[in-house]
């Protein structure tokens, strides 16, 4: 199914110089656009603002899929499909796969210029959905594109409506100096309200995870409706104990949860090693129960706001957030309310428990730089 490198060549022996002249020329403008587009999406951190400080990070997927439609590999015209494979390169895509179908010669050739690694033959919404699903022969990719027409457009929203990325609910990363009690809280507030929610802790501590699955108990046995909030923590949660943090980062970013909460005792070093998320929270102070919802800085690829073919559609948008000790006090009695009023017991009691763990002599937090993992 997939093209050989020998069938490749081919293609490209095919065409005139005059045409691969031209096409080459023409790559040019387009990675020299794209550069300038992928040079004004940078990384920044605020610094302290109060009690609190924020950052966006902008990190490469790691592999992305392009197809055209069925019977198109002669007509499509290869402009907008080298411009995507250009963009998602400079953007720093590690993997460009192209799903061809027969394969024009001009086609691959000018997909190989541009960077494409790996070709099939097949197209359409079967070459779609193999990119997407994945199959014994074709990997699935982080992100499948389809161009050339209207109904191929179609049945991309509807094999991606959900999105593999950014998946609703929490993933706990923590280690021994992990208070097992807000760990507990916070998986718990995080299943509350979605019935499609996950709740994850990943620890390399195994005593702690065994004193939240305890904890988790008596909780749970305290809500208004015990025996609902049972089968959603039942459903939802999962414990794993790991070797080391390098792990830990490694199979968090394999759940690919929208929010990820670093309980560490150097949550900052984790920061560069956690790729696949939308929303980080760094050291208890900055945790998700405290926020009042998410930061909102940034959206998953491919969901508006970055032209198809622009480097910022081949990226992932991640914000995080620190804050100091002292940020727990004053804002976890008014979000406590304001859960409560909502109807979510879990999120209202992970406030007022941080409320409590509060460290009574307020801000001893320095902005000092931590090295980094």
């Amino acid at each position: 199914m997939a093209l050989t490198q020998e069938e490749i060549n081919d293609c490209i022996r095919s065409l005139s110089p005059d045409v691969l002249e031209d096409l080459r020329a023409m790559q040019g403008r387009q990675r020299r656009l794209a550069r300038a587009q992928r040079a004004a999406l940078v990384d920044f951190e605020t610094g302290w603002t109060g009690d609190s400080r924020f950052g966006v990070r902008h990190v490469p997927l790691r592999s992305v899929g392009l197809c055209v439609p069925e019977g198109g590999g002669a007509s499509t015209d290869p402009c907008a499909i080298q411009a995507a494979a250009i963009a998602a390169r400079v953007a720093g895509v590690e993997r460009v796969v192209a799903c061809v179908g027969s394969g024009s010669p001009l086609l691959v050739a000018a997909l190989t210029l541009a960077g494409a690694d790996e070709f099939y033959r097949v197209s359409g919404p079967l070459g779609l959905a193999a990119l997407t699903i994945g199959t014994e022969s074709i990997p699935r990719v982080d992100l499948p594109l389809a161009l050339g027409d209207d109904a191929l457009a179609a049945a991309q929203a509807q094999l991606c409506a959900t999105g593999r990325d950014g998946v609703a609910g929490l993933l706990v990363i923590a280690d021994e100096s992990a208070d097992a009690e807000l760990v507990t809280a916070d998986l718990i507030a995080a299943v509350e309200a979605s019935p499609t929610a996950r709740a994850v802790l990943i620890t390399t501590s195994p005593a702690l995870a065994a004193t939240v699955a305890t904890v988790a108990d008596r909780q749970l046995r305290s809500f208004p409706d015990a025996s609902l909030a049972r089968r959603a923590w039942r459903r939802a949660q999962a414990l794993h104990v790991v070797d080391d943090l390098r792990d830990a980062c490694s199979l968090a970013n394999r759940y690919s949860l929208a929010r990820i909460e670093v309980l560490t005792a150097e949550p900052r070093r984790l920061l560069p090693r956690l790729t696949r998320c939308n929303e980080l929270y760094l050291g208890a102070h900055a945790a998700a129960p405290l926020t009042g919802g998410p930061l909102r800085l940034g959206a998953l690829p491919g969901t508006g706001g970055c032209h198809p073919l622009s480097p910022g559609r081949f990226l992932r948008t991640i914000t995080y957030q620190e804050a100091r000790p002292s940020a727990g006090g004053y804002r976890s009695g008014a979000l406590a309310r304001h859960w409560r009023a909502a109807g979510l017991e879990a999120r209202a009691r992970a406030c007022e428990l941080r409320a409590a763990r509060r460290v009574a002599e307020g801000d001893r937090t320095r902005d000092t730089a931590l090295p980094l993992v």
